[in-house]
């Protein structure tokens, strides 16, 4: 009987070998497969075990990503630029934005390799360096968010958190040039939507400087007013983006070059990091997906009007 068993094992071997090297294949073919695309999950989709909340049919999802670039690697910043539409903001607030040191536009095609590389680079070390882990290598986090924006609705989208030292930023307005100097300032967009029926949405972006204390102060909401905690907040109303895209179309923003001032650009857009570097930031702001259709249900596209002209 022992003989049977060894002679039934050894039968078995080859097709077990076999199992193993299956695999150790497709763990490599999982393995290669990375995330090329932030938009896509490499992740088995598995079904809720909870029935997931719709959203509301005025919203639209967005996603941003912020990328860090040391100096050596600023080139591949630079060559962005030539993939980049800029004159989907008019003449004017070109130069307005250019004068504060801001470049921004619609990504044309893919992003190029030398943005990639860098993300890819990023996500490796957020896998294996602490001080990425634990969000302390810079003042800026290099992350992927996902917001759902209702129409007219305020969301933020932050570029450097609360910086501990004060931070002086000059601005320039028709020639002329002030500054002012801001308390615990933390930097971000204030960002609102306008969907449309047609599937695009009108993404609007203001620059704005939250500073100082904390205080309570009273908030107006569909439902009355309401306490929040907040800080003094600066925005430039003058510098703000309106942008209509469709899914899957980009906008990216960063600073002018290298910044020679204390300017808005690099108050937004360059990072101090552990390492006692600088490095320069790059914003992506993804249109990703809208509820909205004209065909089948025309009162919701003019009420999200009405609520986003509010």
């Amino acid at each position: 009987m022992l003989a049977v068993n060894r002679k039934l094992s050894h039968k078995c071997s080859p097709a077990k070998g076999m199992n193993w090297q299956w695999i150790a294949c497709c763990c490599a073919v999982i393995g290669s497969m990375g995330c090329a695309q932030w938009s896509k999950d490499a992740t088995t989709e598995s079904k809720p075990l909870l029935a997931q909340p719709k959203m509301s049919p005025d919203s639209v999802v967005v996603e941003t990503v912020i990328i860090r670039f040391p100096k050596e690697q600023s080139e591949a910043l630079d060559n962005l630029w030539s993939t980049v539409d800029e004159s989907v903001f008019d003449v004017e607030l070109r130069r307005k934005l250019i004068e504060n040191g801001i470049r921004g536009g619609v990504l044309i095609g893919e992003l190029p390799l030398g943005v990639r590389t860098r993300m890819e680079q990023l996500a490796n070390n957020s896998r294996t360096d602490p001080l990425e882990q634990a969000n302390l290598a810079a003042d800026v986090k290099s992350a992927t968010n996902r917001l759902q924006c209702r129409a007219g609705r305020r969301k933020e989208v932050h570029v450097r958190r609360e910086v501990s030292q004060p931070l002086v930023v000059l601005t320039s307005e028709e020639g002329r040039v002030e500054g002012a100097n801001y308390e615990q300032p933390a930097m971000l967009f204030d960002l609102r939507s306008i969907p449309h029926g047609d599937g695009q949405a009108t993404l609007r972006l203001m620059p704005e400087i939250q500073h100082g204390e904390e205080r309570k102060a009273f908030i107006r909401s569909d439902f009355g007013l309401r306490p929040e905690m907040s800080r003094d907040r600066k925005t430039w109303e003058e510098l703000s983006m309106s942008v209509k895209l469709r899914p899957g179309q980009m906008i990216a923003l960063s600073c002018n070059g290298e910044p020679k001032s204390s300017n808005l650009g690099k108050a937004f857009f360059v990072t101090h990091t552990a390492e006692q570097t600088d490095e320069r930031v790059l914003l992506l702001i993804k249109l990703a997906e809208t509820q909205l259709d004209e065909l089948f249900a025309p009162e919701g596209v003019a009420a999200a009007q009405i609520v986003a002209e509010r």
